[in-house]
């Protein structure tokens, strides 16, 4: 629990800091994905000593990519000389 404190008062600084280095850019677009990439972070980096489940990235990859990557792959595998 200890290191999990740790973690979170590092990730709230280095948050504070590149926060600081973005709001200047004044771009939303910018400052969404600081923090939708900072959540994603932080709960992996937070998961971890707290022993939470962490979704493996195979899985994640294959429900993202999945349904677009399984129908290409049957068309060109109905391509393949033989």
């Amino acid at each position: 629990m200890f290191i999990a404190i740790i973690v979170l008062l590092l990730s709230l600084i280095l948050f504070r800091f590149e926060y600081s280095q973005v709001k200047k850019l004044k771009s939303k677009k910018d400052k969404w994905t600081l923090l939708v990439g900072f959540v994603i972070g932080l709960y992996c980096a937070i998961s971890l000593p707290l022993d939470l489940p962490v979704p493996h990235m195979n899985r994640v990859m294959d429900q993202l990519v999945g349904p677009i990557a399984k129908p290409i792959a049957t068309m060109l595998q109905s391509f393949r000389i033989k």
